[in-house]
């Protein structure tokens, strides 16, 4: 009976590990692409040569020592989920506010507004990051 009873717990034990092999943790299937603006610097009117980016304006918020760049980029509004920029050493700037992404259907464009700290004839490039989710 002592046989029967060690062969019949090892059998549960290894059925409930097999059954249990069935709930590993799938990885995510989240994917991310990025593309980069060239080079852009921080005053009105300034294209960049890369995706045809374009500062607009820059207003100065002195109470708070932020500068607001507002960005044209001529692409399809669901390439862009996330926006960073890079400084001319590569390192990534922080953002002193997450950046604002205004998404133009209509004209297939975006518009981006970043907060940066107060800063003088300073250039910088933009990471458009698009993470597409699976169906």
């Amino acid at each position: 009976m002592i046989g029967f009873t060690r062969t019949f717990s090892l059998l549960i034990t290894v059925g409930f590990l097999s059954a249990c092999s069935g709930f590993s943790e799938k990885p995510s299937t989240v994917k991310t692409t990025k593309l980069q603006t060239g080079y852009l610097q921080n005053k009105a009117g300034y294209v960049g040569d890369v995706m045809g980016a374009e500062v607009i304006s820059i207003k100065e918020l002195p109470d708070q020592e932020l500068q607001v760049i507002e960005i044209h980029v001529p692409i399809d509004p669901n390439r862009v989920d996330k926006v960073q920029a890079i400084s001319n050493s590569g390192e990534l700037i922080k953002q002193d506010r997450t950046a604002e992404i205004l998404k133009n259907y209509e004209n297939n464009d975006v518009g981006l507004k970043l907060y940066f700290p107060k800063q003088k004839n300073w250039t910088f490039k933009l990471k458009l990051i698009d993470e597409v989710k699976p169906d």
